[in-house]
């Protein structure tokens, strides 16, 4: 194993994190990168915006608790939330 992974996994961080140290350090260059990711592929946010939607009792029918399928993040859950932003992200770019 090189000096460089086992450095990368004694210090807590994946090789991912080292990849895009300004992505594993600042949660809002995150959540943009996870925007912009997401905005690229249009049929995925849709799909997520399909899935999580409110079960009419304020949780998100898509994020269940494990094994027993009982709804248990409160809507908007982070996915929902993801693809809103990028959907919105897409009609922007398609009006301009």
């Amino acid at each position: 194993m090189s000096t460089e992974l086992t450095l990368l996994r004694t210090s807590g961080r994946s090789a991912l994190d080292a990849a895009r140290p300004d992505v594993a350090t600042d949660p809002q260059v995150s959540w943009a990168a996870l925007v912009a990711t997401i905005a690229a592929m249009p049929e995925v946010a849709a799909r997520l915006l399909a899935d999580h939607v409110d079960d009419g009792t304020g949780r998100c029918r898509g994020c269940t608790r494990g094994g027993c399928g009982t709804p248990s993040a409160r809507f908007p859950c982070t996915l929902s939330a993801l693809a809103a932003q990028a959907t919105a992200r897409t009609r922007l770019r398609v009006v301009r």
